[in-house]
């Protein structure tokens, strides 16, 4: 967990299922560990993604700081191995990869991405 700074840096935020794999592990074979989740996802003007609970609390379960750890940022066509979460659309979803593990989001429309 990992507290994040105040709000105004804030570029985008919003609800996002999310899924998360280690690297060199194949999405198709994730284990009920790896069920999507719905988390609060905030995408800061330093270019930092944290993921929260909830959008009131200010500490993360996550935070990926995408220019520091080199991270990728995989679009739809990059994603298409992961399993989207049920009635849900490959073209919703994204990913961020590091050098540890990938992240993966799917949105409930464009609106949302």
């Amino acid at each position: 967990m990992t507290s994040v700074s105040a709000p105004s840096n804030i570029a985008k935020g919003g609800w996002l299922l999310r899924q998360w794999t280690k690297q060199n592990e194949n999405p198709e074979n994730t284990s009920i560990l790896h069920r999507w989740k719905k988390s609060y996802v905030v995408f800061y003007t330093d270019g930092r993604l944290a993921y929260f609970d909830d959008e009131k609390t200010t500490v993360a379960e996550d935070v990926i700081d995408i220019p520091r750890d080199k991270a990728i940022i995989l679009g739809p066509e990059y994603c298409k191995d992961v399993n989207p979460p049920t009635e849900k659309s490959h073209n919703f979803l994204f990913g961020v990869k590091t050098r540890s593990k990938s992240v993966y989001f799917c949105a409930e429309n464009e609106d949302e991405l």
